[in-house]
């Protein structure tokens, strides 16, 4: 993730690519 890239969109694309990872985490 680059920094001051989109603003919303990267901040969108943080959570898309986190939200799998505290999923995982949540599972195991």
């Amino acid at each position: 993730i680059l920094p001051g890239h989109g603003g919303i969109l990267d901040r969108f694309d943080s959570l898309l690519f986190v939200f799998p990872i505290m999923h995982l985490c949540g599972l195991f």
